[in-house]
């Protein structure tokens, strides 16, 4: 019985099996008649595997830098008071950007690690579009030399590793071509409502990528047909909805950018050939040094001088013979020739091309559809080229590369179809009437004969050798960007010129920086940043309030001649040096109850020092030696001789007296010391404060180098000053837009012991006189 029961379960199973089995093959089959062909070649994978290795292998090492921290301190500020973003950051007309960009990364706020990544990988997705617009239109060889170029171009690859709007470029403008060429060629239904938004899209990340709306225009008028009004309709307003934020922002400033913009189209300009120099340096690779000069890609692009004027010169073959073949298919069809066809019995007549027959046959209509598909290629270059020739402003790298993908098209289509035309014309050049040749069976027939005999493979010439060039372009781009994508992923590159410490670093250290506020049961957080670089303190301050919680608060001044200290009664604050050269820094890490709790490791070898500051050491008083203003209490001033390294410098400890004056908030404190020289000579120092947020009770280590010959026994005098700011915040309605642009107030001088009022933005001699501190010397630390 238990056998019979196995034989039964076997059969059961078997049966089950072949059901599964037909089951699988009919979804396989399914699935395979409904994949699209180019997913099912390896020239796609491979392609798609080579641009994703390259763009994303070094992304640990993503650099964030000012422009970057700019662009985050606004978005961290609208996320911070729930708040539109109605801009980007200013361009270089110093128009405020449209606000797309922006609002991409909104979401991630707090995170820009992950915002990387996303745009990373949007610039992968690119070069698989690239190659399957290149693949419908001219086949899988053509878009595998021209992804492959594309997929391992150094600039390209570059500038899809950071935070900047013109990284998002690429993906736009890959995407708008590719859904034009839907329709323009292909003639596909609905083409026009994703071609309008990625246009406006790209439009709004870098204005000039509108250098290819003429493309577009002559695209609508050729796929109109493919047009139905729903879509134009549907088209056009969703590329509108797109620029709802930036009207908004017209409308509430004015028109604010509109006198920018008339003002650039009114600038007289200049016809060079600065554009052709741009594009040629946006393919070809970064100067060798560009990361240092021992570095992997130095060796390897000191080893490759020759690959910038190949590829140069493989760009100008491939747009030329595109040229020739978009100029003469029209030109062939408008020449007299006798149709195939005849009219009538013995005899033929004359005919115009397409226009002497009323339909075209399928042979035809494939050779106009590749001429469309041509026209595109060559035609994105060249209304680029006629809209910057001439131009007010300078042409840069990063304003070029956004025609790059079309170039990598060109190449691959003419890589792959220079042996069809080779084959053609040798066809052409044989089939001419040479009656002198063919006569006779020696002499030049019989060296014709063997002339023939050996044409395939002089038909095969050129195509292999423009095959063999490419493939060598490729390698030597494989080497050269592979080596700059390992010289940034193992941290080797020493470069000032890369421009920044990986976002990663930042956010390691920022984590680092809070965990050390929770050990101290710290109230506060500072760090001190950059004088050349504020917003980038600004940012990771801003952040850290988002995601505090209830936690300490985060503020960020610069640190050259400033540096801050908690309130008295608080307990020690951590603070992150991300500049240590000022001498307020070194002054405060020499006062007492000042340590450092660690060095936080950054790249190329760099290190922040995390220090654990002391309260404020004066303590409350009812009065110092000055107050300013009302805002600023002067406890302390001496005066530290040279040694270490260090310059004579005075120190002065000033007290913040309430935690922001009346008014904007404060962008800088001028401290201005006046000192005796010999004879009686006057001298002077400035020294700056620019605090993020002022805390009432908070600490101020204010440090200024004696000028040369100044009296180290005589106490100076001291004028104060200060610049108020605010973010402009423009309003609709009870709609508040964030913005990226600053407004600054007139410097005003505070005058001693003056309790409120605005300060003396004029003052006379006599106010001036009035608003002089003169403090006695104390003892230092």
């Amino acid at each position: 019985m238990e056998a019979m029961a196995a034989v039964k379960d076997a059969v059961t199973w078997k049966a089950r099996a072949r059901v599964w089995g037909a089951w699988g093959w009919r979804a396989a089959a399914w699935l395979g008649a409904r994949t699209p062909g180019w997913a099912r070649q390896w020239q796609f994978w491979l392609t798609l595997a080579v641009g994703a290795f390259l763009r994303l292998s070094w992304l640990g090492r993503s650099p964030f830098y000012s422009d970057s921290a700019l662009l985050y301190l606004e978005v961290a500020r609208a996320a911070h008071d729930h708040l539109l973003p109605g801009t980007g950051i200013y361009n270089s007309l110093l128009a405020l950007n449209t606000s797309l960009y922006t609002l991409l990364l909104y979401p991630f706020a707090n995170d820009p690690q992950r915002w990387t990544l996303v745009q990373a990988m949007a610039n992968v997705v690119a070069v698989g579009l690239l190659y399957i617009w290149t693949e419908r239109a001219f086949g899988r060889w053509a878009a595998l030399a021209g992804g492959l170029l594309f997929a391992t171009a150094l600039y390209d690859t570059y500038l899809g590793g950071f935070i900047w709007q013109q990284c998002l470029v690429l993906p736009l403008v890959i995407g708008a071509l590719y859904t034009l060429h839907l329709g323009m060629v292909e003639r596909r239904r609905h083409w026009f409502i994703p071609h309008a938004l990625l246009m406006a899209a790209a439009v709004q990340v870098h204005p000039i990528t509108a250098a290819l709306l003429p493309l577009s225009v002559v695209g609508l008028a050729m796929g109109w047909e493919a047009v139905t009004w729903y879509d134009f309709y549907l088209g056009v307003a969703g590329a509108l909805a797109l620029y709802i934020p930036t009207t908004l922002f017209e409308v509430a400033s004015h028109g604010y950018d509109l006198p920018i913009y008339l003002a650039y189209l009114a600038t007289p300009r200049a016809l060079d050939g600065q554009a052709v120099q741009q594009i040629s340096a946006a393919l070809g690779p970064r100067p060798w040094d560009w990361l240092g000069t021992d570095t992997r890609y130095a060796a390897v692009a000191r080893a490759l001088p020759w690959l910038e004027p190949a590829l140069d010169g493989l760009v100008a073959l491939s747009l030329g013979w595109l040229a020739l073949m978009v100029i003469g298919r029209p030109l062939r069809d408008l020449t007299p020739r006798r149709p195939p066809l005849p009219v009538g019995e013995g005899e033929t007549r004359k005919g115009w091309g397409i226009l002497s027959r009323p339909q075209l046959a399928q042979g035809e209509r494939e050779r106009w559809r590749v001429w469309r598909a041509r026209l595109l290629v060559v035609g994105a270059p060249a209304v680029f080229l006629a809209l910057t020739l001439r131009h007010a402003s300078p042409i840069y790298v990063h304003y070029a590369f956004v025609v790059t993908p079309p170039l990598y098209v060109a190449v691959g289509a003419f890589v792959a179809g220079l042996p069809g035309q080779a084959r053609r014309a040798a066809r052409w050049v044989w089939g001419l009437p040479w009656p002198p040749l063919r006569r006779g069976e020696g002499g030049w027939h019989a060296w014709l004969g063997r002339l023939g005999r050996l044409g395939r493979l002089g038909r095969a010439a050129p195509g292999g050798a423009m095959a063999a060039v490419a493939g060598v372009v490729i390698v030597a781009q494989v080497a050269l960007t592979g080596a700059f994508a390992l010289t940034l992923a193992s941290g080797e590159s020493p470069a000032p010129t890369w421009g920044a410490i990986p976002t990663t670093s930042y956010m390691a250290a920022m984590a680092a920086t809070g965990r050390a506020a929770v050990a101290l049961h710290a109230r506060q957080v500072f760090l001190a940043g950059d004088p050349g670089d504020p917003f980038m303190g600004l940012y990771w301050a801003q952040r850290g309030n988002n995601l505090a919680g209830g936690g300490p608060l985060w503020t960020a001044y610069t640190s050259d001649a400033c540096a801050l200290t908690p309130p008295a009664g608080d307990g020690a604050a951590p603070t992150l040096v991300m500049d240590g050269s000022g001498l307020a820094i070194r002054a405060l890490l020499s006062a007492p109850g000042t340590r450092e709790i660690g060095r936080l490791a950054l790249a190329r070898g760099a290190t922040y020092p995390l220090v654990a500051v002391a309260p404020n050491p004066e303590g409350p008083r009812a009065s110092g030696l000055a107050v300013v203003n009302g805002e600023l209490r002067l406890d302390r001033a001496f005066i530290l001789p040279a040694g270490g390294g260090l310059p004579a410098r005075l120190v002065t400890l000033w007290a913040a007296l309430r935690s922001a004056p009346p008014g904007p908030a404060v962008a800088l404190y001028h401290f201005h010391f006046l000192f005796q020289g010999a004879g009686g000579k006057p001298l002077s120092a400035r020294a700056t404060c620019a605090p993020g947020s002022w805390v009432a009770g908070e600490g101020a280590v204010v440090v200024a180098p004696l000028p040369s010959g100044a009296r180290a026994d005589v106490a100076p005098g001291v004028i104060v000053s200060r610049e108020t700011h605010s973010w402009w915040r423009p309003q609709i309605g009870g709609l508040t837009l964030e913005t990226a642009k600053e407004l600054f107030l007139d410097l005003v001088v505070l005058p001693l012991s003056r309790e409120y009022g605005p300060g003396l933005a004029r003052p006379t001699q006599a106010e001036l006189d009035a608003a002089t501190i003169t403090p006695p010397l104390s003892a230092g630390w």
